[in-house]
């Protein structure tokens, strides 16, 4: 982190120390260029208000979800690509605008164009879900005694077996993630 960033971050440390102490309920952290987002924000359970429009972040602290008094969220304009499952517990929230994060993939832009209430249904589904959510067929090909049964069982998350020196069938296994 160079100094510049640190600078950016003691500002906004500040910022919510002082809205922390006279229980702000709006707080301005747009156009910073905050790459990160302080912890200390969760801290912050009283804020209605809270934008980090125009920043650089790419991530959002968990501590976030601790905002439960929070109506409104700007996180436009930034460089997220996922979101927290923490904005999910923000009951409250009226007004989220995820606008202008090109890389942001999850939730799915489908989700997201949908708005504040089913992103974070979204959100809450992921969280409390164990259901499949990915599903894809790796078919592995190659001449023989080249280690494709050895890359399988890594990648299944065995161990190595150097006393396996050629494998004589057609293996198929189930990953669950």
């Amino acid at each position: 982190m160079g100094a510049g960033e640190e600078g950016l971050i003691a500002v906004a440390r500040r910022r919510i120390t002082r809205a922390a102490r006279e229980h702000w309920r709006v707080l301005q952290l747009s156009r910073l260029g905050l790459a990160v987002l302080p912890e200390a924000i969760g801290q912050l359970t009283g804020l209605t208000t809270l934008d980090l429009s125009g920043n650089q972040l790419t991530a959002l602290p968990e501590a976030i979800g601790q905002l439960t008094a929070l109506t409104t969220l700007d996180l436009s304009s930034n460089r997220l690509t996922v979101l927290p499952d923490a904005i999910g517990q923000l009951a409250g929230l009226i007004t989220l605008d995820l606008s202008r994060n090109p890389q942001l993939s999850d939730p799915p832009p489908e989700v997201i164009a949908r708005g504040t209430q089913a992103v974070l249904a979204f959100l809450r589904a992921r969280a409390t879900s164990s259901i499949e959510r990915w599903h894809s067929k790796v078919l592995v090909v190659g001449e023989a005694t080249v280690g494709k049964t050895s890359l399988v069982k890594r990648l299944l998350g065995d161990v190595f077996d150097p006393a396996n020196h050629q494998s004589l069938c057609v293996r198929c296994n189930t990953v669950k993630g």
